[in-house]
C-alpha cells in the first residue's frame, strides 16, 4: 500500500510538471517574442537649435517618447529639433504608428511645422541611407506630425542597428498686430511617441502609403500659401529608393527546447504510463499471492 501511494504521488507531480512546464514555454516564449523588439530614442542623439531669444529643448519622456519644449516665441521666429531612433533589440521591428499629445490649442493656429525624414535600414548593412525628404510641408500644424509620419513610414521594418532619423522645424507663420498677440513671448509643450512592433512577414515594397514616390507614397499634402506674399516653399523631390525586402524573422525560442512545448507533454505521459504499468503489476502480484 505504501508503495501504491508513493507511485500515485510521484507520478501526479511529475505529470502535473510536465503540463505547467510547456504552459510557462508557451508563456515565455511570447514575452521573450515582445521583449525583443527594441526601437528607442537615442538619447545622445537629440538636439535643439533656435533663432536669437527663442528658448528650446528636446529631452526623453521614456525610451519611445520625446517631450518638445519652446519658448519666448515671436513672428517669425524659428526652431528645430532633430532625433534618432534605433533598433537596439534582437529582431527586425515593424514602424507600428506615431502619437502626438500638443497643448496650447491656440498658439497652433500661428505654428508651421516642417518634418523631414531619413533612414538606414540596416545600419552599418549594405542598405544605402535613405532620404525621404519633406513629409510634412512647411506650414503643416504640429499636432499633424503623427499623420505625417504614419502616411510616409507605413510598413518601414528595420534590421538590427537600423534607424531613423525626424527633423522637424517649427516657425511662427505670421506676423501683425493679432499674431503678436497669440505668439509674442508665448511657450509651447508636445510630446511625440513612436511605435513599433514585431514582424513575420515577408515584404518586398518600400515604405510609404503607395500614393505617390518618395519612399512609397508618402504624405505629400498641397503646400499652403505662406502670408505677406512671401514665394511659396516646395519640398524638394527625394532620391529614388532602394527596394527594400526585410530578412525572414526567425521564431523566438527558449534553448534545449527545439520550440516546442510537446517534449515536455510527451514526457509526462511516458512517465504516467510507466507508473500505471507498475501500479498493475503490483496489484497483479498481489492477487496471485
Amino acid at each position: 500500500m505504501i508503495l501504491r501511494a508513493f507511485l500515485r504521488v510521484v507520478i501526479g507531480a511529475l505529470f502535473l510538471s510536465a503540463i505547467v512546464a510547456g504552459a510557462m514555454f508557451v508563456k515565455c516564449k511570447d514575452v521573450l517574442a515582445e521583449d525583443a523588439v527594441s526601437v528607442i530614442f537615442d538619447g545622445s542623439r537629440l538636439t535643439c537649435e533656435t533663432d536669437p531669444y527663442i528658448t528650446g529643448e528636446v529631452k526623453l519622456v521614456d525610451d519611445h517618447t520625446i517631450s518638445v519644449q519652446m519658448g519666448n516665441l515671436y513672428p517669425y521666429g524659428k526652431a528645430s529639433y532633430q532625433a534618432v531612433m534605433t533598433n537596439v533589440g534582437s529582431v527586425p521591428a515593424e514602424y507600428d504608428g506615431a502619437e502626438v499629445e500638443a497643448a496650447a490649442v491656440v498658439l497652433l493656429d500661428y505654428l508651421g511645422s516642417s518634418c523631414r525624414i531619413s533612414y538606414d535600414k540596416d545600419g552599418p548593412g549594405g542598405e544605402p541611407e535613405v532620404d525621404l525628404g519633406y513629409v510634412q510641408n512647411r506650414w503643416g500644424r504640429i499636432d499633424r506630425i503623427d499623420e505625417a509620419l504614419n502616411n510616409s513610414l507605413k510598413r518601414l521594418t528595420l534590421d538590427l542597428g537600423g534607424w531613423v532619423k525626424l527633423t522637424n522645424e517649427i516657425t511662427v507663420t505670421e506676423a501683425g498686430q493679432q499674431a503678436q498677440k497669440k505668439a509674442q513671448n508665448q511657450s509651447l509643450t508636445y510630446k511625440l511617441k513612436i511605435n513599433y512592433k514585431q514582424t513575420y512577414e515577408d515584404k518586398d515594397y518600400p515604405p510609404g502609403d503607395g500614393d505617390g514616390g518618395g519612399g512609397g507614397g508618402g504624405f505629400r499634402p498641397t503646400v499652403t500659401p505662406p502670408p505677406r506674399g512671401e514665394i511659396p516653399y516646395a519640398p524638394p523631390t527625394p532620391d529614388p529608393v532602394v527596394n527594400i525586402q526585410p530578412a525572414p524573422i526567425p521564431p523566438v525560442e527558449l534553448p534545449f527546447t527545439g520550440g516546442n512545448p510537446t517534449f515536455f507533454i510527451t514526457v509526462g505521459l511516458c512517465v504516467t504510463g510507466f507508473g500505471y504499468l507498475l501500479i498493475r503489476r503490483s496489484q497483479s502480484g498481489r492477487c496471485q499471492e
